[in-house]
């Protein structure tokens, strides 16, 4: 058997960088298949309008971060929010806050895949909602219906659908 001595430093290198990972096994290194662009849509409730934001995922074994953009209503879409979680077992769960450290705009968002078809993901995010009257502010913690579609038509159609009477 014949060695090549001039490859035995480089697979040793590979070796060394592969134990200073975090995580070096395959499952945490395959890209997953939320990475990309999906669209949020959250339907009118109340006194509030529909919004749709646009979401740039990074997906990575069970990881999953990304930043979501405001598109409407307009007068909106200055805001911005990060997002930290994890898929597991056809479930998205995880923390958003806001990009502005003068909003106070944070929660937690849960989402499942909607009839098994994974371009679909419905759910509900959770979030403190803060009235002030003037003499008492008055914490809750709201539960608003959402969902994330990998198709822009899709997250319009259910706009149109939710303006239905």
């Amino acid at each position: 058997m014949v060695v090549d001595v001039n490859i035995l430093p480089v697979r040793l290198v590979t070796f060394v960088a592969q134990l200073g990972r975090r995580d070096s096994s395959p499952e945490a290194r395959r890209r997953g298949t939320l990475r990309g662009t999906w669209w949020q849509h959250i339907p009118a409730v109340g006194n509030e309008p529909f919004k749709l934001d646009r979401i740039n995922c990074r997906h990575r074994g069970e990881e999953l971060s990304a930043t979501i953009e405001r598109l409407e209503p307009k007068e909106q879409s200055h805001k911005r929010w990060k997002f930290r979680g994890y898929v597991r077992q056809g479930m998205v769960f995880g923390a958003f806050f806001s990009d502005d450290p003068h909003d106070p705009s944070y929660g937690t968002i849960l989402l499942r895949v909607s009839g098994g078809d994974v371009r679909r993901w419905d759910g509900f995010y959770t979030r403190l909602h803060i009235v002030d009257n003037g003499r008492k502010r008055e914490q809750e913690i709201i539960e608003v219906e959402h969902f994330w579609s990998r198709s822009l038509d899709l997250a319009l159609a259910g706009a149109v659908e939710a303006a239905l009477p």
